[in-house]
């Protein structure tokens, strides 16, 4: 199993991030499914206090929760344009 990305935390404190079992939790997911977004860049991840977090920003809010439409892809592209992930 490869490593999963995870980027320094760089984003204001004030930031809301949920810890990966959370992010299962609220996809409805099992948590290696979202190691696998991560891996595939459908999702980004950092450490904050010792925790694998991800930002409350890239879920659409609703009664159904979704990562935000267009995420995948522009993660995509800036990775592919040389960017690493703590400059997305």
């Amino acid at each position: 199993m490869s490593d999963i990305p995870i980027a320094a935390d760089v984003l204001d404190p004030e930031v809301e991030v949920l810890p990966l079992p959370d992010v299962a939790q609220l996809l409805g997911l099992p948590v290696t499914r979202v190691h696998q977004m991560l891996r595939d860049g459908q999702l980004l991840a950092l450490r904050r206090a010792e925790v694998v977090a991800v930002p409350t920003e890239f879920f659409a809010p609703g009664e159904e929760a979704a990562v935000v439409k267009g995420l995948p892809g522009t993660v995509t592209l800036l990775r592919d344009a040389g960017y690493a992930d703590e400059e997305i």
